[in-house]
């Protein structure tokens, strides 16, 4: 589990738009931090929901990031 992982999972969201469409899914199906876990885990990459948010807090959000925290499902 690292800091480092959520960074690299940003990055694959950022460059992977069908991984992209992935998280919006999840997210707007009522998933949760498990369901983003999930989908990190998939691509061998472990970190914890305090993890991602400290990566989060400390950088700008991406527009789907935005999106999903104006569209009430990232807390």
């Amino acid at each position: 589990m690292s800091r480092q992982h959520v960074s690299e999972f940003r990055a694959a969201i950022a460059a992977d738009p069908a991984l992209a469409e992935q998280v919006r899914k999840a997210m707007e199906a009522g998933g949760d931090a498990a369901a983003l876990l999930g989908l990190a885990r998939a691509r061998g990459l472990e970190f914890t929901p305090a993890e991602a948010a400290e990566v989060m807090a400390e950088s700008e959000l991406s527009e789907l990031e935005l999106d999903l925290v104006a569209g009430g499902t990232i807390s």
